[in-house]
């Protein structure tokens, strides 16, 4: 674990798409700050990088065989870069891994409906509806939706009405 941290931390991002997808399955079952430093690889300040077309199905298959356990932020994670890829900030998703990082993402909904089943939480609901938006294509709402909390939306809805 701590060879995948140095390397991550050196390089600033992984440049290999198969480093990246190994590390991604041992990153997601360990300590936060390695943690914390994959997602900084794959998508830093709203920009994903190619690796993360990779690494998506098996960050979908960690949530799918760990709904009861898995941490709300692996799903948030693949919900972003698909917001990054909407808006633009991402690269282009490479052909040879086009279908599984589309079948991957398509699965995120029923993985999120199950992970909520199991363990509802308000940030569990918020990436849930972030994934439906995110994979009709519709980024920007997707992006806002993870902005909002239960203490915002009296707020939201205030400022709505007087529109």
């Amino acid at each position: 674990m701590d060879d995948v941290y140095t390397r991550i931390r050196a390089r600033g991002q992984y440049s290999s798409l198969a480093e990246s997808s190994k590390a991604t399955a041992r990153c997601a079952r360990h300590t936060r700050e390695p943690y914390n430093a994959l997602w900084s690889s794959l998508c830093h300040q709203g920009n994903a990088y190619d690796a993360y077309y990779a690494a998506s199905p098996h960050l979908v298959e960690i949530c799918a065989h760990n709904t009861s356990t898995v941490h709300w932020s692996v799903p948030q994670l693949v919900v972003c870069i698909e917001i990054s890829r909407l808006q633009g900030c991402a690269p282009r998703i490479p052909a040879r891994l086009e279908v599984s990082y589309r079948r991957s993402l398509n699965r995120l909904p029923e993985i999120m409906a199950d992970i909520h089943s199991v363990q509802p939480s308000e940030h569990t609901s918020i990436i849930a509806a972030a994934a439906f938006s995110a994979i009709a294509g519709l980024g920007e709402l997707a992006d806002a939706q993870l902005e909002l909390t239960s203490e915002l939306a009296p707020k939201f809805r205030n400022w709505v009405l007087e529109l």
